[in-house]
């Protein structure tokens, strides 16, 4: 294993690309989920023209159900997936990745960190990752085993 040069440098790299694997994958589902969100909520909102369909005559509890579920989908999508968190992570998501690879570049360029540049530009990074803010996120195990296999897979 390539770890073996410098494993302080080595595992940073493999953390941020975790972290850019998973931050992306939590993005991917915030982005869907509002989506669907919104056009459900949009959809079932106008509620004149929906309520006109003739499925509704015959099922008026279902159009009561389906209206119900819209109020409280769309207070649900202010309040718990609002759009500047949506944001937030997606911009955790590009610093990972901007982390990751400068990581990458350093390893490259110098895996045993022999050069005082090289320990300034890691000691920077180092000091730019602790800033990041990631409390208002509850940690999805899923996503974050999924992104662990595939910097496993990728690097070994």
């Amino acid at each position: 294993m390539a770890a073996a040069q410098n494993p302080i440098l080595w595992d940073t790299l493999l953390d941020a690309e975790m972290n850019t694997r998973y931050w992306a994958k939590l993005t991917g589902v915030f982005t869907r989920n509002c989506r669907w969100l919104k056009f459900f909520v949009a959809l079932t909102s106008s509620g004149t023209a929906i309520a006109a369909w003739s499925i509704w005559q015959t099922h008026p509890i279902l159009w009561k159900g389906v209206a119900s579920v819209s109020c409280v989908l769309s207070i649900y999508q202010s309040f718990i997936v609002p759009d500047d968190r949506v944001k937030k992570c997606a911009t955790l998501a590009a610093t990972w990745k901007e982390l990751a690879t400068r990581y990458n570049l350093l390893w490259i360029r110098d895996r045993d960190m022999t050069s005082a540049e090289s320990n300034e530009e890691f000691s920077t990074m180092k000091i730019r990752e602790s800033s990041l803010d990631e409390t208002d996120f509850t940690k999805n195990e899923k996503l974050l085993n999924e992104a662990y296999r595939e910097v496993l897979k990728a690097r070994g």
